[in-house]
């Protein structure tokens, strides 16, 4: 859930009570409280991703997706995106342009 959704619950009055505050880049890897670093999301699904990642990076994460949960045909990717350039990946909300 993002930031807009959840303030647009709040107004909307839906229990919250079982969300959670959940740091993208936790704060042991030097995330912020910045929103823009906030998710929030069910008591349940931070439970199960701090249960399966712990505080790893993305690329420790991608990883142990690629070693353990993945078919051997199958490999995921990271890519950082600087500020500065427009992002292309796909499936990324904040994509600005599609690849060729």
């Amino acid at each position: 859930m993002t930031m807009s959704e959840w303030q647009e619950a709040q107004k909307q009055n839906v229990q919250l009570q079982q969300l959670t505050v959940h740091h993208r880049r936790c704060r042991s890897n030097g995330g912020s409280d910045n929103p823009e670093n906030l998710s929030y999301v069910t008591e349940k699904k931070h439970q199960a991703w701090h249960l399966l990642f712990s505080n790893k990076t993305p690329a420790q994460i991608v990883q142990l997706l690629n070693d353990v949960w993945l078919p051997p045909d199958i490999k995921l990717f990271i890519t950082k995106i600087s500020k500065n350039e427009p992002a292309i990946l796909m499936g990324n909300r904040r994509s600005s342009t599609s690849p060729n």
